[in-house]
């Protein structure tokens, strides 16, 4: 496990979220102030501001590639709540993508959005597909109504080009869907990973951290194993990424933390 740190330099207010493209660019977004200072909220790309559309109150920033990234609401009530921008600023297209948003994950063709149990029961609730349009396209609980119905998300990240990884509640499934294909393959998530905050996934190894138990602890599993392997640990909350790697978002910055050595040492 590799963990390397970086600070951003020149923000003027603390972070709320950050990605990292595949090509190493660093896309974040600062927390909107009160009042007057609402309007002082950025979003920065490799360490040049941007406005922002509106002022956010709960934001998430993912990068789509080098040159695009979204930015959603992820508790509001308004009719839109999402936007694509160029890193140049210009807005692409904005849409709306529900309420109670606990992650977005891009995929090579739209998108993958997880909600709290909040949203259940609602227009949008378990994990969603959405086309580059911000169309909803396929719902989980809708592909299986009588079995497997997520009320929440715990966790999700990318799994391929088109497939993404989540684990569900209640009984924790963990599942794998392909947003090509809209076929999904369930296991039943081990004891040791239930209740995780976080998941990514290399090699058909996924790791998870924390759970009900034990809150910094990360643990491999390859997928369909009875038990998972307790590999490491880090306090600090995690989200993962593709491609075995995890980040921590900090105020002024991230730390990524690599878990490809993991999956080399599992193979051996």
């Amino acid at each position: 496990m590799e963990e390397i740190s970086e600070t951003l330099e020149g923000l003027d207010r603390p972070l709320v979220d950050l990605d990292v493209t595949p090509g190493g660019q660093v896309f974040a977004i600062t927390e909107k102030g009160k009042g007057k200072e609402a309007k002082g909220q950025r979003i920065f790309v490799n360490g040049q501001p941007l406005p922002v559309p509106v002022p956010i109150n709960h934001p998430v920033l993912r990068a789509l590639d080098e040159t695009r990234l979204l930015v959603a609401d992820s508790r509001t009530r308004e009719k839109t709540n999402a936007w694509i921008l160029r890193t140049t600023g210009e807005v692409e297209n904005t849409f709306w993508i529900g309420e109670e948003i606990e992650d977005i994950i891009p995929l090579q063709n739209g998108l993958a959005v997880a909600y709290f149990d909040q949203a259940y029961a609602t227009q949008f609730d378990g994990v969603v597909l959405f086309n580059p349009a911000g169309e909803a396209v396929f719902r989980h609980n809708e592909a299986n109504p009588d079995t497997d119905t997520v009320v929440d998300c715990y966790c999700a990240c990318r799994a391929g080009r088109d497939q993404v990884l989540f684990l569900g509640y209640p009984d924790f499934p963990v599942i794998l869907l392909d947003a090509v294909t809209r076929q999904e393959t369930i296991w039943k998530a081990p004891s040791e990973v239930r209740g995780a905050s976080a998941v990514t996934m290399a090699g058909g190894i996924a790791f998870f951290h924390g759970n009900y138990q034990d809150g910094p602890g990360i643990y491999r599993w390859r997928l369909g194993d009875r038990k998972a392997e307790r590999i490491g640990e880090h306090t600090g909350r995690l989200r993962g990424l593709s491609g075995g790697r995890f980040l921590h978002l900090r105020t002024a910055g991230y730390t990524s933390v690599s878990l490809t050595d993991e999956v080399r040492g599992s193979e051996r």
